[in-house]
């Protein structure tokens, strides 16, 4: 406190740089879900900062709340921090007074008109914007482009409104607990570096992008990168540790302010691709730019602005070119310091051929993690280039080159949408783009058996399962019924519906076992087996433990833990078919990992649950809930939450007109649902009243909409899964 006092600010300064923090309850300085908060946030950090870098600095915003020690010494209260506001709800208050309504539990407004001021409040000028904002969109259920395009509108009125401020935009953190979310936000980051900084800094506006993600993060990779939980109160707040180093990046931006001119890109190269296309590339050598400016000009002399890129990115297909014709480029750079001097001048003359035709019929379906591509041929074309985006309407990114006419792009995250596009290829260059489609990868298996009095597949693929010899219901693990079988005659048959990748994850609970050497001795819970040297498979119970065999030849794996217990376990298998990898879980966590042979198992015509299929039919004494059989092999993390799905969080309740709407996210990708109501929290969880069942969306989100109690509004609700 001490250091506090003597560097503490008694009255602004005349002279002082005016900076207003802007967005939701980071800026505010929360560290938990439960409203805890760190006293100022980064707020702290940065004031302290530069004050002892001797630079004045008045903080202004209609929020006075959360300061930190330093912060209340040196009279620094003012931000515009708003827990819980969307980019929309910060965007409406900016010049007007738009209040979220009561129901929806957010920070006061402080009635708005936030930059314009309102009654008493005067307008506020400030130097330097410090906007991070974007999490709260994300908590909604918004994709990376939505939110990026609602951040477009907010820019454009930020700077309609103070035209000569400087705006330091913000990436937003990670989520340490949730994978998903984190690559929506990393989408989203780079759309902000690719698009909206570009954008305006091309319009000639002060934009400069603050990277706050990097911070967060260990280590990066294309498949998923590894957040610093340490820093984080919640799954979505940092703690004070976190604040800090946020603090210490934004004392970096602000200080090296206005930044210097970024260096000249060189060595720019164009190539001709079509009769319509060039396609440049060059090398950058500055760490500071926000955009890439790309001129063209048909006699070398004049030169016109005919695009830009992103930071880092050092390609451009100049597209939409007359055959034969020569065009001559040019790039520089650009931030809020200047332009670079120009590149070399680079020409290329476009292929003397008519263009090949866009390919027709271009279709995507949804898979489990992967987006299947067909489309028709084209006549000329000797390949194709698919392209893919996570914006509408691109920039695309070439992902394969086929020579065929159809394509699976794998290892994608359910729940994001893709956009796609196919060109045509042959010896004299590259044709037009198709027309756009899009879908979205989704976690659906290509059967889900609940067993709720019934052998029914609930996943869509209509793989229905016939119960033979008296099947019982009952004792759940899952929703309200699991099903039973005796050990003597009852079982299930479903037609094959995997033969290469795939996954078996289902509960089971029995206190018998099968002996033997070889899975089809054992108890079976999903099998195929066929006599004879066979490309078959089946998992059962053996030995007491979870086993699966590989036909030709028959090898079998087995757990090391036993299983059968009497307690309920989720067990799953996966085997990959190019590798032969069979992987082995029990609880949701990895048991035994070994290899058999590879390929196609396409023997069985059929498959058994609840028994092996041949020689002698050995069947479960024991109960089997939720059976999920998946075309794919599930990574580890999805088994796990299969596994223990995580509770559903209620995230909004809005009442319109007699009806309580709820919404939220967190659930299993397409489990069901009951929203469970009482009028006092007391009540015994059997006692509560339930609706009928709902169904969470691809991505795990929900919504639902439930009459309210006329005679009783005061109510309270909670989720239980299905």
């Amino acid at each position: 406190m001490a250091l506090a006092a003597a560097l503490a600010v008694s009255a602004p300064d005349a002279l002082a740089l005016i900076i207003q923090p802007l967005g939701d309850s980071i800026t505010y300085g929360y560290t938990t879900a439960s409203a805890a908060s760190t006293p100022g946030g980064y707020r702290e950090t940065l004031y302290r900062n530069l004050a002892l870098a001797g630079v004045p600095v008045n903080f202004v915003g209609a929020n006075t709340n959360n300061p930190g020690p330093f912060l209340t010494v040196s009279n620094q209260f003012h931000h515009d921090g708003y827990p819980k506001y969307t980019i929309t709800e910060v965007n409406n208050n900016l010049d007007g007074n738009v209040p979220p309504p009561a129901a929806a539990n957010k920070e006061n407004n402080y009635g708005g008109f936030w930059l314009t001021g309102t009654g008493s409040r005067p307008a506020i000028f400030p130097d330097d914007i410090l906007l991070l904002i974007g999490s709260n969109d994300i908590e909604a259920g918004s994709t990376a482009p939505q939110i990026a395009s609602r951040l477009d509108l907010l820019v454009t009125k930020i700077f309609n409104l103070r035209p000569t401020t400087r705006l330091f935009v913000a990436s937003i953190p990670p989520y340490p607990a949730d994978a998903t979310k984190t690559a929506i936000a990393k989408a989203y980051n780079q759309l902000i570096k690719n698009q909206t900084v570009p954008k305006f800094l091309v319009q000639g506006r002060n934009i400069r992008l603050v990277d706050q993600y990097a911070n967060f993060i260990l280590v990066s990779s294309p498949d998923g990168d590894t957040v610093n939980s340490g820093l984080f109160g919640d799954n979505i707040h940092p703690n004070e540790a976190g604040y800090q180093k946020m603090g210490d990046t934004w004392t970096v931006a602000v200080t090296n302010d206005p930044v210097p001119a970024p260096n000249a890109p060189s060595a720019l190269a164009s190539s001709p691709v079509s009769a319509n296309q060039i396609n440049l590339t060059w090398t950058d050598h500055a760490t500071n730019e926000g955009a890439f400016l790309i001129e063209r000009s048909a006699d070398n002399v004049t030169f016109t602005q005919i695009g830009y890129v992103g930071a880092d990115v050092t390609n451009y297909a100049d597209a939409g070119l007359s055959a034969a014709t020569t065009n001559y480029y040019r790039v520089r750079a650009r931030n809020t310091g200047g332009d670079s001097d120009y590149s070399n001048v680079a020409s290329a003359t476009t292929l003397n051929t008519s263009p090949l035709a866009a390919p027709v019929g271009l279709t995507a379906t949804s898979g489990y993690g992967k987006i299947v591509l067909n489309w028709n041929a084209s006549a000329g074309a000797t390949s194709y280039n698919l392209k893919r985006s996570t914006a509408n309407g691109g920039p695309y990114t070439t992902v394969a080159s086929p020579a065929t006419t159809n394509d699976t792009d794998a290892g994608l995250v359910n729940g994001v949408t893709h956009y796609y596009v196919v060109s045509s290829v042959s010896g004299s260059g590259e044709g037009t783009n198709s027309l756009q489609v899009g879908a979205t990868p989704s976690g659906m298996p290509i059967a889900h058996y609940r067993f709720e009095f019934d052998t029914l597949d609930s996943s869509g693929h209509n793989n229905h399962g016939v119960p033979v010899g008296g099947l019982l219901y009952g004792d759940p693990e899952v929703g309200a019924n699991s099903a039973q079988f005796d050990g003597t005659s009852s079982f299930v048959t479903i037609t094959r519906v995997i033969a290469t990748n795939f996954t078996v994850a289902v509960w089971v609970q029995t206190t018998n076992t099968g002996t033997g050497s070889t899975w089809y001795n054992g108890m079976g819970i999903v099998d195929g087996e066929v006599v004879g040297n066979q490309a078959d498979w089946g998992c059962s119970i053996l030995n007491s433990k979870f086993a699966v065999g590989i036909g030709a030849p028959d090898t079998t794996f087995s757990t090391v833990v036993i299983i059968n217990d009497g307690n309920w376990h989720h067990l799953a298998a996966t085997r990959d078919s190019a590798s032969g990898t069979v992987k082995l879980y029990v609880d949701g966590a990895l048991n035994f990992t070994g290899a058999g042979a590879t390929g196609p198992r396409t023997a069985p015509n059929d498959l058994r649950i609840g028994a092996t299929h041949a020689p002698a039919p050995v069947i479960l004494r024991g109960n089997l809930d939720d059976l999920r059989i998946y075309d794919e092999v599930l990574p580890a993390s999805d088994i796990a939450r299969l596994a223990s799905p995580p509770p559903p969080v209620i995230q909004s309740l809005s009442i319109h007109g007699g009806d309580t709407v709820l919404s939220g996210a967190g659930g299993n990708p397409n489990a069901q649902f009951l929203v469970l109501t009482s009028t006092n929290v007391m009540t015994p969880a059997s006692q509560w009243t339930a609706s009928a069942p709902n169904t969470f969306d691809a991505g795990g989100n929900f919504s639902s909409t439930n009459t309210s109690n006329a005679t009783n509004p005061a109510q309270l609700f909670r989720l239980r899964l299905y």
